[in-house]
């Protein structure tokens, strides 16, 4: 059997599985959404480190969590690094996950890239998988090309949230974003030393020593060069997930204020979230300026943080209205928040809407969500990104969001609600046409609708 019959052997005993369409409009819109390169909006892909096989449960690992498995999956694997006695500690909880979203991107990922033919995975499943990862791992780069290659996409955008201020990735597969987030709560630290120090901020402006920034003047002028280089790197957009951290109520702060604030160097809880306030204005303006979208993370966060409150997406209101000429790319359906995260769309004109990540938080909340964008909002402003760590993840993610795709769009062809000339249509927007749009992807990166 040669690559390309394997290959394709894989792909339709995966598809058992992982298409759950059951009618011929639903199968044709499948069809069709595979045969589109991806514009994947949102990725932190990386390099793997030492491989464990328990180290790549995604998302799942938090449903394994709440199940009431150990939290601490590292700690276990030292203690027990067998992935069969793991089964043991993790199987039963690994089981009653089984229904989840976040279950179904995992396993996706192993059907399509490892040709798994079960809808499950048993004890001796991971074995052989472990296996099977391990030795695709050794040359990791090569297996990254093959499955992003054989699956459609044609560039992700990488927000590397662990190293924010780097500016050298692969750009044959990937886009950059800048993560705005350490430069934003970096003001607070440079108001207190009076000095940068961050290893990765220096390296990027290719400093041996600490960086005097004695005002906020000072501060500004290194965060205007910092941006200028991430421009000359052809970056797509601002990222801000300050929500992990904080509320994303932010404040009009006047330059005055802040200056008082940072002059001063005693900042408490309350001036610190002005000095932040006032430097994600600072850069939505400078946004404008560079017709650069900003990504904001609204809804949910990753883990178990419990502090949702803090994530609400209608706290952005008064940003939006305030800046018309800056292009909100609101994150995550806003979920639970589904509703207030659409109105949003729907309202103005400069907030566009990603559904990454909303298809693994769950697939029965994203197909509700998507008809009801296309029932408020017009579609050249919905796109969709993976968000996750690793190739298998990202096809996993991939496959259940063109499933939701294809679900919601022939639900409404049956219904007569579309034509399916419109629903293709539908579909190539929010997997490719409208990322190229939205974030001049033809200018910067030569790819054309």
């Amino acid at each position: 059997m040669d690559m390309n019959t394997k290959s394709l052997s894989m792909i339709m005993a995966a598809m058992v599985f992982c298409v759950s369409c059951d009618n011929n409009t639903c199968l044709r819109m499948r069809k069709y959404l595979e045969g589109i390169k991806v514009i994947d909006t949102h990725e932190h892909q990386r390099q793997p480190g030492e491989f464990h096989f328990y180290r790549h449960l995604s998302y799942f690992h938090a449903d394994v969590q709440t199940a009431g498995a150990p939290a601490n999956i590292d700690s276990m694997i030292k203690i027990t690094p067998h992935v069969d006695s793991l089964w043991r500690v993790y199987g039963e909880y690994i089981n009653d996950g089984r229904a989840t979203s976040y279950y179904d991107e995992w396993i996706r990922g192993f059907q399509l890239c490892y040709g798994l033919d079960k809808p499950y995975l048993s004890r001796d499943d991971i074995s052989h998988l472990s296996l099977q990862m391990e030795e695709k791992y050794k040359n990791y780069p090569a297996w990254f090309n093959e499955c992003f290659s054989r699956f459609n996409f044609q560039i992700m955008f990488l927000d590397p949230y662990w190293n924010q201020f780097n500016v050298a990735i692969d750009t044959v597969h990937f886009a950059l974003v800048f993560r705005i987030d350490s430069a934003i709560t970096g003001v607070v630290n440079a108001a207190t030393t009076r000095e940068i120090t961050t290893p990765s901020l220096l390296n990027l402006l290719n400093k041996k020593e600490a960086i005097d920034v004695s005002s906020l003047d000072r501060y500004l002028e290194v965060m205007d060069t910092v941006l200028k280089i991430f421009v000359r790197h052809r970056v797509v957009c601002l990222k801000n997930a300050l929500a992990y951290h904080r509320s994303i109520s932010f404040s009009d702060v006047d330059n005055s204020t802040a200056e008082k604030i940072y002059a001063s160097g005693v900042i408490s809880e309350t001036a610190k979230k002005q000095l932040e306030d006032f430097m994600f204005h600072w850069f939505i303006k400078k946004s404008i300026q560079y017709h650069l979208p900003v990504q904001i993370h609204t809804g949910y966060l990753a883990g178990l943080n419990g502090k949702l409150d803090d994530s609400h997406p209608m706290q952005l209101l008064p940003l939006i209205r305030q800046y018309p000429e800056a292009c909100f790319v609101l994150f995550h359906g806003g979920y639970p928040w589904t509703g207030d995260f659409i109105v949003l769309g729907k309202e103005f004109p400069n907030v566009m809407l990603d559904m990454v990540w909303l298809c693994q938080l769950s697939r029965t909340a994203a197909i509700r969500t998507l008809h009801e964008i296309l029932d408020a909002v017009p579609y050249n402003k919905i796109c969709w990104g993976g968000d996750v760590t690793y190739i298998e993840q990202a096809v996993g993610s991939l496959s259940l969001a063109r499933e939701v795709v294809a679900t919601v769009l022939a639900e409404r062809i049956e219904k007569g609600w579309l034509t399916e000339e419109v629903a293709r249509d539908i579909g190539r927007k929010i997997f490719r046409e409208n990322a190229i749009r939205i974030y001049r992807l033809e200018e910067k990166y030569g790819i054309k609708k």
